[in-house]
């Protein structure tokens, strides 16, 4: 980043104390912890915090200003910009730095899930022939996204930049502060339903990353997804749209799957207008695919050639507990416990039933948050969609998967539920066998990595 602070006051209408002529800004911080000497430091305030408590730190720290809500006495070294709101004066430095940008496009993946592995599958795809940067971690609500864009430098060609929602009017906003050359919304499903008070809030919600979008923004939409496609209808008139999915209308699309051992699939990717290519690809569950195909489309967009979208897939590996795949001792694990919606269950229950190992399946599934007053009825359909898995034995953990190993039960498969880690582990640990493959799924919330800590530990010192 490269702003003047003349710039940034004048973008944000501010006040200011201090002296701020001849002031460049080229980093930003909200974290006085981690802040870098030179640094301009946004206080932000939230419901358990607030920044303006370390401006002091800040100023010690080396900041070359701050941006606060209300003015710091005891600091006097460097200048203030005074706002009414940081967090919007976040998105604004962020919306201006953004604008300067006119040779990087930008590209940002929504959707109920699966969003961060397909901002990792483009930028992987696009680093092949771009200066890119992509968001890291998931970086992707109203602080993270401004903070990914205003660590974009002038020489960056490609940004992928993943955008998430926890409330009505945050896509809205965090489109108009990112201006896409390029929206992605890899599917809308029922992730977080509980938080709009229904399905069709969540689909309104979801919507809005296409609605408020820049007129010239292409758009790339699943089209296998049924709530993506209304969209399609309703907000992508004089848009160009890229589709992609199974079906022969999808631009880009996967014919030929077959699934590799013990996990992964081989298929023939096709995109309308640059032929076909040969596609290993090394994650688990089927719904990679669809993954794979999303950012497909968004190399697409960026006219990489289909034999390098071909190449970067097929040298793709799964990371972040997200259908990330590690064998201890002959144990196959699956760590897919960052976070979990209803259909992202069933999704990997059905990939752990094509998992290509020699011995038994088992799952460890967690309670699934954010759901409201469907939370019964998505807990008791997971729990049944189990029992048609193929599994060993279910373990099941939280006061909400009760009713999920109940159903479970009742279909006739074997359960146990547990209220503390411990236990859980020390049973599962006495139950698995060199070849059995393990499931570890639920909300972020819920913390199933110490699940997958505490039985490395078991697997590690019994090898010894």
């Amino acid at each position: 980043m490269h702003l003047t602070l003349e710039e940034i006051v004048s973008c944000l209408s501010a006040e200011t104390r201090g002296e701020i002529a001849n002031r460049v800004v080229e980093r930003i911080s909200t974290d006085s912890r981690t802040l870098q000497p030179g640094e301009c430091f946004v206080a932000l305030k939230g419901p358990s915090f607030d920044g303006h408590h370390f401006c002091e730190q800040a100023e010690a720290a080396g900041a070359s200003a701050l941006i606060v809500s209300t003015p710091i006495e005891s600091v006097r070294a460097i200048p203030q910009v005074i706002v009414p709101d940081t967090l919007v004066a976040l998105g604004e430095i962020a919306r201006l730095w953004r604008s300067k940008l006119s040779s990087c496009k930008v590209v940002t993946v929504a959707g109920s899930s699966g969003k961060t592995t397909v901002k990792e599958m483009a930028a992987s795809i696009l680093r092949r022939h771009f200066s890119t940067f992509a968001t890291q971690g998931n970086l992707n609500n109203l602080i993270g996204v401004p903070l990914t864009l205003c660590a974009l430098e002038e020489h960056h060609q490609a940004a992928v930049v993943e955008i998430g929602m926890n409330m009505p009017g945050e896509l809205a906003r965090l489109v108009e502060i990112a201006a896409p050359d390029c929206v992605a919304l890899t599917n809308i499903g029922n992730a977080h339903v509980g938080m709009f008070g229904s399905l069709e809030g969540l689909y309104e919600a979801k919507a809005e990353c296409l609605r408020y979008a820049p007129s010239s923004a292409t758009f790339v939409l699943n089209a296998d997804n049924e709530l993506s496609q209304r969209a399609l209808q309703q907000y992508a008139n004089g848009h160009r749209v890229i589709l992609f999915g199974s079906t022969e209308k999808a631009h880009v699309r996967a014919h030929t799957i077959s699934p590799m051992s013990p996990y992964g699939f081989s298929f023939i990717l096709v995109v309308e207008g640059k032929g076909e290519a040969p596609v290993t690809l090394r994650t688990f569950g089927q719904h990679n695919i669809s993954n794979a195909l999303a950012a497909a489309a968004i190399g697409h967009f960026f006219d990489v050639p289909i034999g390098e979208i071909a190449a970067a897939l097929s040298a793709f590996q799964s990371g972040l507990n997200r259908s990330e795949v590690e064998n201890l001792g002959g144990i196959w694990i699956i760590k897919d416990y960052y976070n979990a919606s209803p259909a992202a269950v069933e999704a990997a229950l059905k990939g752990l039933r094509e998992f290509a190992a020699p011995g038994r399946r088992y799952a460890v599934l967690g309670d699934m948050l954010e759901l409201g007053e469907l939370e019964e009825e998505y807990h008791e359909r997971v729990g049944v969609v189990a029992a048609r898995a193929g599994l060993e034995k279910l373990f099941a953990y939280g006061p909400r998967s009760r009713v999920t190993a109940h159903a479970a039960s009742r279909e006739g498969l074997d359960v146990s539920h547990f209220e503390d880690i411990e236990s859980l582990v020390t049973t599962l640990r006495q139950a698995l066998k060199e070849g059995d493959v393990v499931l570890i799924k639920g909300s972020r919330l819920m913390k199933l990595e110490r699940v997958y800590e505490m039985l490395k530990g078991a697997l590690l010192s019994q090898e010894k």
